[in-house]
């Protein structure tokens, strides 16, 4: 009698297993970026979050949901964690996403009141700038440093930075100037360079 049962038992569940509906795919990853995307621009920055967080689940290294992350969280006003996220982001980034990340962290940082670690992603961009040659580009970087200086009350950095850019949008692409050679600039990039840490709440445009 007890092996009757037992038999009846597993012809249960190898029935329930049977009628059982097999669990459906999960969608591509770039579908799921995609409507995080579409969410955090039509100002449903809750329902991105969960979404994206859901991504970061499926796959801890995946970039664009940890800098889409990072913009939803900043928009909520979640801003320690927002940094958290373009930290990694910008261990994740490629060559040709890294300036647009490093600008983010520099926005973000510069709202929160961290001139340092501010100017230290903004030169990181003006650095590589330089080095490849885009000197308009490096010259709107160095805009950028002047204006977190002028921000944060440090007038004569400010200044430097400003003339540099100035100078700088002067240079060709194998670097001559057409004004004056840029100043040494020791001071105001070197001995600031915080670790590189999207904020939007002043005069820098989010990215």
């Amino acid at each position: 009698m007890r092996y009757l049962r037992l038999g009846a038992t597993v012809v249960l569940v190898l029935f329930v297993a049977a009628c059982r509906t097999p669990a459906e795919p999960l969608p591509p990853m770039s579908s799921v970026i995609a409507e995080a995307r579409r969410l955090d621009l039509a100002g449903d920055q809750p329902g991105a979050i969960t979404i994206f967080r859901q991504a970061l689940e499926r796959d801890e290294a995946s970039y664009q949901a940890h800098y889409g992350l990072a913009r939803a969280l900043d928009l909520e006003g979640h801003y320690d964690e927002a940094r958290q996220h373009l930290s990694r982001a910008i261990e994740l980034s490629s060559d040709a996403d890294r300036d647009q990340t490093l600008r983010m962290m520099g926005i973000a940082w510069t709202f929160a009141g961290r001139t340092d670690e501010a100017v230290g992603a903004f030169t990181a961009v003006f650095d590589r700038r330089i080095e490849a040659g885009n000197f308009p580009g490096a010259a709107e970087e160095a805009n950028e440093l002047g204006r977190v200086y002028l921000e944060s009350g440090d007038l004569e950095r400010a200044e430097e930075w400003y003339r540099t850019g100035y100078e700088t949008a002067g240079r060709d692409s194998v670097g001559r100037a057409d004004r004056p050679g840029r100043p040494a600039m020791g001071a105001c990039a070197s001995t600031n360079r915080g670790a590189p840490g999207p904020g939007g709440r002043g005069t820098c445009a989010r990215g």
